[in-house]
């Protein structure tokens, strides 16, 4: 390290801190509070991304995104996937589609809110 390991040690605690009192600890805020600490120490320190990445290496940290959108429970969806599913037969009976056009994709991620 170019700056003493007890400016690192602050870093990692505050961030912890910051987690605790659940406040976010995004990359941008991070880069800036190493700087703040470290620069006294090392004027020529640049938070990058690759000092960032080996920080969060260092201490077995990893980036986390909030889910803003919450899950349905299945009884909220019952009715609408089965509307869904005789929209699907009727469109597949009206243009005939063949059984090999027809595919299974339980494991495929596809994004839409019903």
């Amino acid at each position: 390290l170019s700056y003493p390991c007890e400016v690192e040690e602050k870093i990692l605690e505050w961030l912890l801190t910051r987690r605790d009192n659940h406040l976010p600890v995004g990359s941008a805020i991070l880069r800036a509070k190493a700087c703040k600490l470290i620069k006294p120490h090392n004027p020529s320190f640049l938070a990058s991304n690759g000092w960032l990445d080996k920080f969060r290496l260092r201490h077995g940290l990893s980036l986390r995104c909030k889910t803003t959108i919450s899950q349905k429970l299945p009884a909220q969806l019952e009715n609408k996937i089965a509307v869904f599913l005789n929209h699907v037969r009727a469109l597949r009976n009206e243009h005939k589609y063949p059984n090999d056009l027809v595919i299974n994709m339980d494991e495929t991620p596809m994004y839409f809110d019903m």
